[in-house]
């Protein structure tokens, strides 16, 4: 059997605080990404979706670091690379599409131009063939009248309209792994569904890894082939989409697919999860969740479960279920 592409193995990431206090964003967070494939990480804000990205591609914040465990992309481990080396594998391995297209590109720059300085700086062509290759991209990601559209400024387009340009700058360097967080968020569910359609195209066409980034359980059935369940910084469940969907072992994945409003469902029907994430400066002993689980024990309150193999899937819980959601 292949090696995945990437491979986390109790990666966790610290964070130092102003006060000086040392804060743990993600914490031995452990999953692994074949080629071609599309994993979902979801949970709610606050549970280390976005951070374990950016450790991923080397983009933590001054303040921030890996201090455990390992990020292993096609056979390298990212935690161990220099700035500049990793500077070198987002310029050939990885791109990242932000939430906020508008605040990704340069306001000061045709998208065109931005573009062709990407396919300059990762390939030995002129600038008429990068500008060439550049209204070619955009028209890959169905940008409409491509040509015309390169020459135009970000504050020019529609939200729609950046999120493609994002995309084709993305893919201006054939990257093996594609992190998209929270990409389709800002816009309005018509262009969100071509969003989404693009980027599976983009999968499939050039065999591209992807990662996908979200808090909206309604979008992960269309896009991914594997889901990662994160709370308060830790992976509490992995399975194959199908199986998440039918049968979540975790509560807190349970509660996630409950609150999913649906077409059949009343609205006094609709379920929620009481309580917040803790925040990070401030976690329970044991189980994170604990508090607000239905099934918590005392056992759930001092102890913090391991990520295990239950039933073909990854499960974090010490009381797991096998229930439907309903």
């Amino acid at each position: 059997m292949s090696s995945p592409l990437l491979f986390l193995d109790r990666l966790s990431v610290a964070i130092r605080a102003r006060s000086g206090e040392t804060v743990y964003p993600v914490r031995d967070a452990s999953f692994s990404l074949e080629k071609g494939e599309t994993l979902a990480l979801v949970g709610e804000s606050g549970c280390g979706k976005s951070m374990t990205c950016l450790a991923v591609s080397g983009l933590l914040p001054k303040r921030g670091r890996i201090d455990a465990g390992q990020a292993v992309l096609d056979g390298t481990d990212l935690a161990g690379l220099s700035p500049k080396a990793m500077r070198q594998v987002r310029r050939r391995d990885i791109a990242f599409v932000f939430q906020d297209a508008t605040n990704g590109l340069n306001p000061v720059k045709s998208v065109g131009w931005q573009i062709a300085e990407s396919v300059v700086l990762r390939e030995n062509v002129s600038w008429r063939a990068a500008r060439l290759r550049a209204v070619a991209l955009l028209e890959r990601v169905g940008m409409p009248d491509p040509s015309s559209r390169a020459r135009d400024f970000p504050h020019q387009l529609s939200g729609g309209m950046n999120q493609r340009a994002m995309i084709a700058l993305a893919m201006a360097g054939r990257p093996k792994l594609l992190i998209a967080d929270e990409a389709t968020t800002a816009l309005d569910v018509t262009i969100q569904a071509q969003i989404l359609a693009l980027i599976d195209d983009l999968r499939a066409d050039y065999g591209l890894a992807v990662i996908f980034v979200t808090h909206d359980l309604s979008l992960v059935a269309e896009i991914a082939d594997t889901v990662v369940v994160m709370y308060a910084g830790r992976v509490i469940e992995t399975a194959r989409v199908a199986d998440l969907y039918g049968a979540p072992r975790h509560p807190y994945s349970a509660g996630l697919l409950n609150s999913l409003p649906r077409m059949d469902m009343k609205r006094s029907d609709l379920q929620v999860i009481e309580g917040q994430v803790p925040p990070i400066n401030a976690m329970p002993s044991g189980c994170a969740f604990a508090p607000r689980c239905f099934r918590s024990t005392e056992i759930c309150r001092r102890q913090i479960p391991e990520l295990t193999s239950i039933s073909q899937r990854q499960l974090a819980c010490h009381q797991p279920g096998a229930e439907q959601a309903s």
